[in-house]
């Protein structure tokens, strides 16, 4: 879940085999972090990243190094979480989790509160039953179709019971 300890491993192995000294690999990680902040983006990531930004409330989640202000990509997202600082990385269900909860505070602190909670997260899979090889995605879909609005719903509950608020389920089969 910390590819920043992967790749400072990484660089340290790479020092031994080439018969360098290992205490340069943190020196060198620090040259590939700011490195890793540059980034060109596509053209279209800035007008795509404007019209979601307008439209939901953006947060990443990261198991990488990049930093959501130094590649400049901060005015778009509410916050981040990566792999490495949270502890745990994703696919584990805990990152996830600790975004809402992010997200459920940052709305609560802004606006004094929470009305309407609209759960609209998930996933789906097209291909033939007859087709799947490994049984397991079920499993992954059916945890991110239902911890997708537990997370969410479980954060945001204390405060829709205080102002009698709702919540909306948005589901498609």
């Amino acid at each position: 879940h910390d590819f920043g300890a992967m790749r400072l491993e990484s660089i340290r192995r790479a020092l031994v085999l080439a018969g360098d000294d290992e205490a340069l690999a943190p020196l060198a990680f620090e040259v590939f972090l700011a490195e890793r902040q540059r980034v060109e983006w596509f053209d279209d990531v800035a007008p795509a990243l404007e019209r979601l930004s307008r439209r939901f409330r953006l947060f990443a989640l990261s198991n990488g190094n990049a930093d959501l202000e130094h590649t400049g990509l901060s005015r778009w997202f509410e916050g981040g979480l990566s792999g490495g600082r949270f502890g745990v990385g994703k696919p584990d269900a805990r990152i996830f989790a600790a975004a809402c909860k992010a997200l459920i505070d940052e709305s609560v602190a802004r606006c004094g509160g929470i009305d309407v909670l609209i759960n609209n997260a998930g996933g789906t899979m097209w291909t033939r039953l007859d087709e799947v090889q490994d049984l397991s995605i079920y499993e992954r879909l059916m945890r991110l179709n239902y911890l997708g609005s537990v997370f969410p719903t479980f954060h945001a509950l204390p405060h829709l019971k205080r102002s009698q608020g709702r919540i909306a389920a948005v589901a498609s089969m």
